[in-house]
C-alpha cells in the first residue's frame, strides 16, 4: 500500500511539473514588418500564439492605436483536430499622422491538447514609430551651354570670341596636319566634344565644338579652318566646285585599289586604280570640307558609290537605252539609305532591275532586286521570256474566249429572232383561216 501511495504521489508530481512546463512553453508574440514607417505607408503586424501541444481553441484580440490608427482583429481560432502548435494572425496598419502606434494583445486564452481547460497566456505589445516623408526638392539642371573661351593654339581666329557668335574662320600654312582647339565651358557642369588635338587636311576643314548643358541642351560652335594649298587644283562637278586632294590619308583607300598618279592639267596628282573593274579614283573636297572619291574618266567625274546587298558589292551604272526591256521604265528607288536608278515594269511592283558592275568580278550585269526580301541576283532573261510567253498565251486565250462567247451569243439571238418570226407567221395564217370561216 505504501508503495502504491508513493507511485501515485510521484505521478501527480510529474503531471504537475509537466503542466507547469506546458504553461511556460505556451506564449504569445508580436512583430511588425517595420519598426519605423513613413506616414501614409503601411506595415503588417503579426501576432503568433504558440503551444506545447496541439491547439484546440484560441480566444482574445489584438488592437493598434496612435498616429491616426485605431483598429484591431479578433484572435479567435478553433481546430478540433489539434493539427497545429502555432497560429499566426496578421493586421495591416496605415498611419495618417506622425507619432507612435502601440499594438497589444488582450485577454488571450488558450486551450491545448495537454490541458483539460483553457488558460491565459498573458499579453504582449509593440510600438511602431511614424515619421513624415522626406521631401527631396527636384534638382534643377542648368541650361547653360555657352563657352567662356575658344581658340586654336598658335593661331588667331578671324574675330574676337563671343559666347553668342557661333562661327569663326582661320587659315593655317600649307603642310599643317594637326591643330589644337582650346575651349572652356561657362558652366562647370556642361561638357565639351570636339576640343583638343584634331587632324586637318589641305583645303577647307569644318571643325565643330559641341557644348552640352547639364539639362542636355546642345550648342555648336564652328571653326572653318583652311589649310592653305600651294596651287589648288579646282574642278567643277554638277555645277559644284571641288579641290582635288593631293595628300594621302585624307580618305581611306577602297578595298581592291592601289596607289597611282594621273595627270590632271599640267600636274601629276594622287589617284587609286583597280584594273579588274577598270576604274581610277581621285579624292575631291567641296567648299564645306566634305571629301569623297570620284571616278575619273578623261576629265569627267562621277561619284564612286558602292551598293552592298547581302555581301554583293555593286557599282550602279546607266543601262544602255537600246537594251532596256519592253514594258520597263526608268525609276529611282531608295536602297540602304541611298537612291539608285532602277528599271521596273509597273508602279506597284517590288521587283526592280538594276544594271551594275560587280566590284569583285569586274563584270557588268543586269540584276533583279527584291525590295520585299532585300535580296539581289543576276537577272535571268530566259525566265523573263517565259513569263512574257505565258502572258501572250494568256492574252490569246482571253481573245479566243471572247470570240467564242460572242459567236455563242449571236447564235442565241438569231435563234430567238427566228422563233419569233415563225410564231408571228403562224398567227397570221390562223387569223386568215378564222376570217374565211366567219365569212
Amino acid at each position: 500500500m505504501k508503495n502504491n501511495r508513493f507511485i501515485k504521489t510521484l505521478l501527480i508530481m510529474v503531471f504537475v511539473f509537466v503542466g507547469i512546463s506546458d504553461v511556460k512553453a505556451s506564449s504569445v508574440s508580436m512583430k511588425s514588418s517595420s519598426s519605423t514607417i513613413t506616414k501614409g505607408n503601411t506595415a503588417t503586424i503579426t501576432t503568433t500564439v504558440n503551444a506545447d501541444s496541439g491547439i484546440y481553441t484560441i480566444e482574445g484580440s489584438m488592437s493598434c492605436k496612435g498616429a491616426g490608427v485605431d483598429g484591431g482583429i479578433s484572435l479567435t481560432y478553433e481546430d478540433m483536430n489539434t493539427s497545429s502548435k502555432s497560429k499566426s494572425f496578421t493586421y495591416t496598419i496605415k498611419p495618417t499622422s506622425t507619432g507612435t502606434i502601440t499594438c497589444s494583445t488582450s485577454n488571450v486564452m488558450l486551450r491545448e491538447l495537454a490541458k483539460e481547460s483553457n488558460y491565459s497566456i498573458g499579453s504582449k505589445s509593440i510600438t511602431i514609430s511614424v515619421k513624415d516623408a522626406v521631401v527631396v526638392a527636384p534638382k534643377e539642371y542648368s541650361s547653360n551651354n555657352n563657352l567662356s573661351s575658344l581658340s586654336v593654339e598658335g593661331y588667331d581666329l578671324d574675330k574676337k570670341f563671343d559666347k553668342d557668335t557661333l562661327e569663326y574662320s582661320l587659315e593655317v600654312p600649307n603642310g599643317t596636319e594637326k591643330v589644337k582647339i582650346n575651349a572652356t565651358t561657362a558652366d562647370k557642369n556642361a561638357s565639351i566634344k570636339g576640343s583638343g588635338e584634331v587632324e586637318v587636311s589641305e583645303g577647307n576643314n569644318k571643325l565643330e565644338v559641341k557644348v552640352t548643358a547639364e539639362n542636355g541642351n546642345v550648342k555648336t560652335y564652328v571653326i572653318n579652318l583652311t589649310v592653305k594649298e600651294l596651287e589648288p587644283i579646282e574642278v567643277t562637278v554638277d555645277n559644284k566646285k571641288y579641290n582635288i586632294i593631293r595628300k594621302e590619308g585624307v580618305l581611306e583607300v577602297p578595298e581592291g585599289f592601289e596607289k597611282t598618279t594621273i595627270k590632271i592639267g599640267e600636274e601629276d596628282v594622287l589617284a587609286y586604280k583597280n584594273d579588274k573593274i577598270g576604274y581610277t579614283l581621285v579624292g575631291l573636297k567641296d567648299e564645306e570640307g566634305n571629301a569623297k572619291y570620284y571616278i575619273y574618266d578623261n576629265g569627267k567625274y562621277k561619284e564612286y558609290k558602292v551598293l552592298s546587298i547581302r555581301g554583293i558589292n555593286l557599282i550602279v551604272l546607266d543601262y544602255p537605252k537600246e537594251k532596256i526591256l519592253d514594258g520597263y521604265v526608268v525609276s529611282e528607288v531608295e536602297i540602304n539609305e541611298g537612291k539608285y536608278k532602277v528599271y521596273r515594269s509597273d508602279k506597284k511592283t517590288k521587283y526592280y532591275l538594276i544594271y551594275a558592275k560587280n566590284v569583285e568580278t569586274g563584270k557588268d550585269n543586269l540584276y533583279q532586286y527584291d525590295a520585299n526580301e532585300g535580296t539581289i541576283q543576276i537577272f535571268n532573261q530566259d525566265t523573263s521570256d517565259l513569263i512574257d510567253k505565258y502572258k501572250n498565251e494568256k492574252d490569246n486565250y482571253k481573245l479566243y474566249f471572247i470570240i467564242t462567247l460572242t459567236v455563242f451569243l449571236v447564235s442565241i439571238i438569231a435563234t430567238i429572232i427566228t422563233i419569233l418570226v415563225k410564231n408571228k407567221g403562224k398567227k397570221k395564217v390562223k387569223s386568215k383561216v378564222q376570217s374565211n370561216i366567219n365569212f
